[in-house]
């Protein structure tokens, strides 16, 4: 039986937690000297210079005066000097100061008090105004003095008073203030660092003592840098057991207990009672390990054993799915029910709310250096600052902000996903502390080199197990079908890194426990929703009954397609209930949420062109996107301005594709202004821009028709229309199910009217009544699949359209926890619910290679004709292309399902070529052509003998990596 908690007075001391504990005592040490030194100052001197006498400090009436020789003063109003509630002169202190003992008074010179006055003329005075007299008083030249009320002739100096907590702490209350009393110059320099601590809120009075609250050591250093302070000695070793910490150092440790991941991933503090509960406990207090030094504290502490809390909850697993905007992640544990998890925000305590639950893919690097020295220092659960490096929310919201500007937008990193999939793409990153971070290409990246996807999962691991959710060691990742293996191991590999450092290293030192440590694939993503929506809408078939679907997930990055059967299982219904199987898929990989906002950018700027050419505003051309003639010039793909100004255009414009009314409203006004960069930096702010919602939604809806049209090219070629392999009309029906946060656009809905009309004007009719074969069930989560569900709305395009017409479908959605049920799938979510769902059989092997990605075709009168089918053509089988007679011919390739029927306009979007080389031209012999990875072709010039004898020069084969640009 394992043990889940002990007691212990022994403690862990870090090497961060010894250096910041002799960093706070030698602060201390030198607070207290300081104010010795002080104390030992203002006792000798009647009148006390402060800032090289710019006021002064009378310690015998705790008063300080403003010398008027260095501020503007008045003769008619008082002037407010600092942040102090500074009062008139009253008659006690003027005749004190300025009469019994002016000898004293170095505001005095020649019986005159010599100053500027807020008009900047010189003016020299001889009476001092009081403002309980209302009078003058005239400062004399022999034995005489006097009080007058006409003589205006006068200056009307404030005082301060400093109360009983001020004088008692007097060298806070100058720090707070600025008001330096050293002349000694280390002194002073002390000074100056302590008001540059307390301005970063590291100092505060506990208990009227002076207190270093140390977060990051690393900014104390930079302060003492910058003022030229530096400590005399180093940090001496703590080397064993023997040390016994004080009760300040014990409060300091018990602090860190409870902040350890707030410090680490900004999570809130846990409770102090977990430390003294002897069924809670810390896991950093369990068997301190012999790597840090260890000290004794005077009160007991609860330890908790980490290895208990993962072995007890080997049941659960954890479903990730890693999208392109957001990541969702789902449990489970010894229940059937499959639940959300908030990660990306450690805000527990408030109300939750379903972006809690969708947490964007981003990242923001402010030190990496520093970040990665802590990353690497420990071999699980190390001491790293979420102040170095954020994710989630939090950095998404520093993303957007209209506070960030251009020079710092290097510092993110939100292609997290798009860069691992693509094998040549390459990053240049700047942090804040501006030190440039090369990216190389995903696959070429190394073990110990910074690795974002390795980092990202990190962060995730944290969210994920920590002391009030406990440990997982069982995780599974959905990709998109279209990932490559190699991409998809790398991925599998960053993730198992970056979740085993956010573990405790007792726990990654357990044979038992790393026994069952896991992360594996799981489903695809199409299939995981598949699983999630067919088992949410109720599909349920019994014996030989098969159901064919559709999927269209149009998340944030791109649109996939994926076609199959969900049927009942044979034979194993005791491990499974259901099996499913994909025969076909595609996408479209220009159409996604953030695609579409690039594109809305792009023409905007290009709409503007004449205007932002005179100011010279660059922005980019978004990935797939034709170039224009003529205006080229300020398309700088490689500039941090320009993609500066394309995020913030997009965000500017998220309300148009979101249906934001509000800013749609704005929008058709005609103008839009937002803070863009020049190509060399300079901020523009609030720059008008001219914008036409109506051309916006034109341009929303070619766009969303060009991928619907593409799911149906691909439900065509799956289905066999045309060759009779599966006739479309002989299946019962297609359910479709919109998947992705995308496709709650009504203008998805009003394109697949169009096509599915279309579609089945064609098809033959087995029966003479109009047959409905397409079921469209919209997003899960959604009000019209509620409705769906209840049996109040038929699931076929027209009645979804009527239904959201009608003002039933109106509903307010907040966002918050109130008004939807957050343990329920959503269109978004469903991914991640359908990766826990170990009841269904996938029959694919999703960790094989995916099929090739490209159909390859000829330019032939201006039209693509495909010549590799890669729906029917299979790996590693040579195909004819064309005669070999030319020097080069060109390889012209796209993903486009409407590519087999040769009708596709060359120039259309998507379509890209390649150029290969013949060295000796001959119309004796041919080109020909096979496929050996998802985006690799090889070709020869042979004749046909030597190909079907395999008798050709293996050395000449030339590969050639397809790249969409």
């Amino acid at each position: 039986m394992i043990t889940n908690t002990k007691s212990t007075n022994v403690v862990s001391i870090s090497h961060k937690l010894k250096e910041r504990l002799q960093l706070i005592d030698k602060f201390e040490k030198k607070i207290k000297e300081c104010e010795e030194k002080l104390q030992n100052i203002v006792s000798k001197t009647q009148w006390n210079e402060i800032n090289n006498g710019v006021y002064y400090y009378i310690p015998e009436d705790s008063l300080i005066i403003p010398n008027p020789h260095k501020i503007r003063l008045d003769a008619v109003d008082f002037i407010k000097l600092s942040r102090l509630e500074w009062e008139p002169m009253i008659e006690s202190v003027a005749y004190k100061w300025f009469y019994d003992l002016k000898e004293k008074n170095p505001i005095i010179i020649n019986n005159r008090i010599k100053y500027c006055d807020t008009k900047n003329n010189p003016r020299d005075v001889m009476h001092v105004y009081c403002n309980d007299r209302g009078k003058h008083l005239c400062i004399p030249t022999g034995e005489w003095w006097n009080w007058s009320i006409h003589d205006t002739d006068g200056i009307k100096i404030p005082i301060y008073w400093l109360d009983a907590t001020e004088k008692k702490q007097l060298l806070y209350f100058c720090i707070k203030n600025g008001f330096n009393l050293f002349k000694d110059k280390t002194f002073e320099q002390w000074f100056l660092l302590f008001i540059d601590l307390e301005e970063l809120g590291l100092l505060k009075v506990v208990d009227n003592h002076i207190v270093l609250n140390i977060e990051d050591i690393q900014v104390v250093y930079q302060c003492m840098e910058k003022r030229g302070v530096f400590l005399e000695d180093t940090f001496n070793q703590i080397e064993s057991e023997k040390l016994a910490l004080d009760f300040k150092a014990e409060s300091i440790v018990v602090q860190e207990l409870l902040e350890c991941d707030r410090l680490r991933a900004n999570m809130e503090l846990y409770p102090e009672h977990i430390l003294f509960d002897p069924e809670s406990g810390h896991w950093d207090l369990w068997e301190v390990d012999d790597t840090s030094s260890k000290a004794t504290i005077s009160n007991k502490l609860i330890a908790r054993n980490p290895i208990y809390d993962a072995l007890e909850n080997k049941n659960g697993v954890v479903g990730i799915d890693f999208g392109t905007k957001s990541t969702v992640v789902m449990y489970r544990q010894n229940r059937a029910e499959i639940l959300p998890m908030r990660v990306g925000s450690g805000r527990f305590s408030r109300s939750a709310s379903k972006n809690d639950y969708e947490n964007p893919t981003v990242m923001e690097l402010r030190n990496v250096k520093k970040f990665m020295e802590d990353y690497n220092s420990n071999e699980g659960r190390p001491s790293t600052y979420w102040e170095d490096l954020l994710i989630s929310h939090e950095a998404f919201e520093q993303l957007k902000s209209e506070q960030s500007k251009g020079d710092t937008f290097a510092s993110f990193f939100s292609e997290l996903k798009q860069w691992a999939s693509d094998k040549t793409r390459q990053a240049r990153l700047r942090d804040l502390q501006g030190h440039e971070i090369d990216i190389s290409s995903y696959l070429t990246i190394s073990e110990g080199d910074f690795d974002p996807i390795e980092i990202y999962a990190y962060y995730l691991g944290l969210f994920i197990n920590n002391m009030r959710n406990k440990i997982y060691l069982r995780y599974k990742l959905s990709f998109p079908a279209t990932v490559e293996k190699q991409v998809r191991d790398k991925i599998l590999n960053s993730f198992t890194r970056g979740i085993k450092k956010s573990l405790p290293v007792q726990v990654l030192n357990d044979n038992t426990c790393m026994k069952l440590f896991k992360v594996e694939q799981g489903a695809s993503e199409p299939a995981a929703y598949a699983i999630t929506a067919l088992s949410g809408y109720g599909f349920d078939p019994e014996e030989d009954e098969k159901y064919y679907y559709g999927i269209f997930d149009f998340g944030g990055g791109t649109t996939d397609f994926d076609f199959g059967v969900w049927s009942a299982e044979e034979t194993e219904p005791e491990n499974y209930d259901y099996q499913i199987s994909h025969f076909g898929q595609g996408g479209d990989p220009y159409l996604g949420g953030e695609n579409l906002l690039e594109v809305l950018s792009y023409h905007v700027f290009i709409n503007n062109y004449e205007k932002l050419l005179k100011d010279r505003i660059v922005f980019i051309r978004p990935f797939g996107e034709k170039e224009i003639t003529g205006k080229d010039y300020l398309v700088c793909q490689d500039s941090q301005y320009a993609r500066f100004n394309q995020k913030r255009m997009m965000e500017k414009l998220r309300g148009v594709w979101e249906g934001d009314t509000e800013i749609r409203e704005s929008v058709k006004s005609g103008t839009i202004a937002l803070s863009l960069f020049t190509m060399d930096g300079e901020a523009k702010d609030n720059y008008a821009l001219e914008v036409d919602l109506e051309e916006l939604d034109q341009l929303l809806e070619a766009r969303i028709e060009k991928g619907v049209s593409q799911f149906f090219d691909a439900l065509k070629n799956c289905f066999g229309v045309n060759d009779n392999q599966r006739e479309l009309h002989n299946v019962d029906g297609i359910h479709i199910f919109l998947a992705g946060n995308s496709s709650r656009s009504p203008i998805v809905y009003q394109m697949f009217k169009k096509y599915i009309d279309a579609l089945k004007t064609g098809l033959k009719q087995r029966e003479t009544a109009e047959k409905e074969w397409f079921k469209i069930y919209p997003p899960l989560g959604t009000k019209i699949s509620d409705e769906i569900l209840k049996g109040n709305v038929d699931p076929v395009i027209d009645e979804i359209i009527s239904y959201l017409e009608s003002e039933e479908s109106i509903e307010e959605d907040n966002g918050s926890a109130s008004n939807y049920d957050l343990s329920k799938p959503t269109g978004k979510t469903g991914v991640a619910y359908g990766l826990l769902n170990n009841r269904v059989r996938v029959l694919q092997d999703e960790t094989e290679e995916i099929s090739f990605q490209y159909y390859i075709g000829q330019n032939r009168k201006n039209k693509f004709y495909c010549v590799l089918d890669k729906d029917i053509q299979n790996y590693h089988t040579w195909v004819r292309f064309c005669t070999a007679s030319r020097e080069d011919f060109d390889i012209w390739f796209t993903r486009s399902a409407a590519a087999p029927s040769n009708k596709l306009p060359i120039d259309q979007i998507g379509i890209y070529s390649e150029v290969g080389f013949v060295a000796e031209p001959t119309p004796e012999k041919s080109v020909y052509i096979r496929m050996v990875s998802p985006t690799e072709i090889e070709y020869i010039v042979a004749d046909v003998e030597e190909i079907n004898n395999a008798t050709y020069d293996k050395s000449s084969i030339t590969k050639i990596l397809l790249q969409e640009r």
